[in-house]
């Protein structure tokens, strides 16, 4: 009962992001942060689900060992959430969650997997409020269909965006990408 009333607040709390979101009302708060550690903690954070689930969740180091203003939370909430598809969507096989100087003022972040992919009609509708409904397959009705609309509004607000690019065979490959100044 108090794990259906805290996914209740949880949900709750995510449809009132959204519309946050939607009237661009989503509060960005930038401080110094070393992004490499951000990633390792949420890769921390989901290496046992990842396991529990046969997935291998691997942390590329990139090039985001240097101090800059990010908003944490924001981002941590997004690469929680890819990192949470990822493993909900992936079925046994590997996630990698790597990050890259997209440019001199902004930094990209990947998650990809080897998992079943999405369809290409479905690639930005995904996106969408409850966009994921309608997903056929094993992983069918996983999720409440907020977190990538969410995600995305969020990297827009850090002006930057949220994007899938689909492999040539299995799996999918997520980029967060947002402005991200060094200090």
């Amino acid at each position: 009962m108090r794990e259906s009333g805290g996914n209740l607040v949880n949900l709750l709390d995510r449809i009132l992001e959204i519309s946050a979101a939607e009237v661009d009302a989503i509060a960005i708060k930038r401080a110094p942060a070393v992004l490499v550690d951000i990633i390792a903690e949420e890769v921390a954070l989901f290496s046992s689900r990842a396991h529990q689930a046969g997935v291998s969740l691997i942390m590329e180091n990139g090039f985001c060992d240097q101090s800059r203003q990010i908003e944490d939370v924001r981002v941590r909430q997004c690469i929680a959430n890819l990192i949470a598809n990822a493993i909900d969507h992936s079925g046994a096989g590997q996630i990698t969650v790597s990050c890259s100087e997209a440019t001199e003022r902004a930094i990209a972040i990947t998650v990809s997997d080897n998992g079943r992919g999405v369809p290409a009609h479905r690639s930005e509708l995904i996106f969408h409020v409850f966009g994921d409904k309608g997903l056929e397959g094993p992983y069918e009705g996983q999720g409440a269909g907020l977190g990538l609309a969410l995600s995305r509004s969020i990297a827009q607000a850090m002006g930057g965006d949220l994007k899938l690019f689909n492999n040539s065979g299995p799996g999918s490959i997520f980029e967060l990408r947002f402005a991200a100044p060094a200090v």
